[in-house]
């Protein structure tokens, strides 16, 4: 029997197959086991996208100031995004604190002066010491004017009936020194004739008050004095002043300012004071003072 060789067996077995590959096999075994060939260069294609994709996103994050981490390992907002964030948010809060300063709401008896540079002084006089009376209490004086009032008393001179009383002020015409006055006419007096700032030849009782504009309306003992024909008594008496009536807006001589209240004796003494009156404003008794 003759000897068969065997690679002539296998010649004969590969000529029968008509697809056999013209690369060894064992090119092929090695390609599988490395992961070369077609599916590794679509392996790598399809991972050159997910790194861009992931480049992108985080190129993406750090821009937009994102905080989340990517798959490349930054994370939190960059440099210029912080910045930028932190101004606009300073921006922001300043522009909210210049808002609410500027609108914050003011009211009478607030301590703030809200100027009003009209004839009528300050919309708030008790805020502000330093602006003008008001208009009505600057200029005029009711001609005619007996008043309601009813202050009696007993000086050296004979019994005095006040049954007409005036208000004016001493000072510099604001707000911050204007002190009140008070002027109680008797009976017998000629009020027209009267009307001057120092009436003290006619028989009158007078108060100067330390009470600015602000407060006019006070209760307190004073020390004023009767005067008669240029003789003069002291005495004192409890004013109460409780409040006011006519216009103290715009200046009207049929509705002039007053001020309402009472006159209370003290220390028992005989001589003194009592009783009510309705004192209207009259400029004739002003004493102002001018700077030099």
């Amino acid at each position: 029997m003759p000897t068969t060789r065997p690679w002539l067996a296998l010649a004969a077995l590969c000529a029968s197959v008509t697809a056999c590959s013209s690369r060894p096999i064992t090119d092929d075994l090695i390609d599988s086991a490395t992961g070369s060939g077609s599916s590794a260069t679509e392996t790598g294609a399809s991972g050159s996208t997910v790194t861009a994709a992931t480049t992108s996103a985080t190129t993406s994050a750090s821009t937009s100031g994102a905080s989340s981490e990517s798959s490349s390992g930054s994370s939190g907002p960059s440099t210029a995004t912080a910045t930028a964030t932190s101004a606009s948010t300073t921006s922001s809060s300043t522009t909210s604190s210049s808002s609410s300063s500027t609108t914050a709401p003011s009211f009478c008896g607030d301590g703030t002066c809200d100027f009003d540079f009209g004839e009528d002084g300050c919309n708030c006089p008790n805020d502000c010491f330093w602006c003008a009376l008001p208009a009505p209490v600057t200029w005029g004086c009711p001609r005619g004017w007996l008043g309601g009032s009813s202050v009696v008393g007993a000086p050296t001179f004979g019994p005095f009936v006040g049954s007409t009383a005036f208000f004016a002020w001493e000072g510099m015409g604001d707000t911050s020194w204007s002190e009140l006055r008070l002027f109680f006419l008797d009976a017998s007096v000629d009020v027209e004739a009267a009307k001057q700032p120092w009436p003290d030849e006619h028989f009158v009782l007078r108060f100067n008050t330390p009470w600015d504009y602000a407060d006019w309306q006070s209760t307190g003992e004073l020390v004023g004095y009767y005067a008669r024909e240029w003789a003069t008594q002291d005495v004192s008496a409890l004013v109460e002043i409780t409040g006011r009536a006519g216009n103290w807006e715009v200046s009207d001589p049929n509705d002039p300012p007053r001020l309402l209240g009472w006159i209370y004796g003290v220390d028992d003494d005989p001589s003194a004071p009592h009783g009510p009156f309705d004192a209207a404003f009259c400029d004739a008794f002003v004493s102002q003072i001018i700077p030099e």
